[in-house]
């Protein structure tokens, strides 16, 4: 199986930006592993001036460039200004593993 199929997949790549005319994918983010059991991305983002803002489902609010990109391993990824967690350390044990930002 191709990257992304496992929870544990070196990437996970489950937020994409597609252009709505072509179709074609503009850069894609790899949602990395946290202390929840999900890595998919169904939320919806924010984006006020030149920055994107979105929970993702692992747990990570994410600000990042919606435009402004660099290549990894030949693909196009949205640069970072700033990600953290939406959850505190004691919330891991408490939840056990259900951390899930939606």
């Amino acid at each position: 199986m191709g990257h992304g199929n496992y929870l544990d997949s070196i990437p996970v790549e489950s937020f994409k930006a597609i252009n709505y005319d072509s179709g074609k994918t503009l850069w894609t983010h790899n949602s990395k592993m946290t202390h929840n059991y999900s890595r998919d991305v169904d939320g919806s983002c924010l984006v006020i001036d030149d920055t994107l803002y979105i929970g993702l489902e692992n747990g990570l609010f994410t600000k990042m460039s919606p435009t402004e990109t660099y290549l990894k391993d030949s693909i196009a990824r949205p640069i970072i200004f700033d990600q953290d967690t939406c959850y505190s350390k004691s919330d891991i044990k408490k939840h056990r593993g259900n951390l899930v930002t939606e």
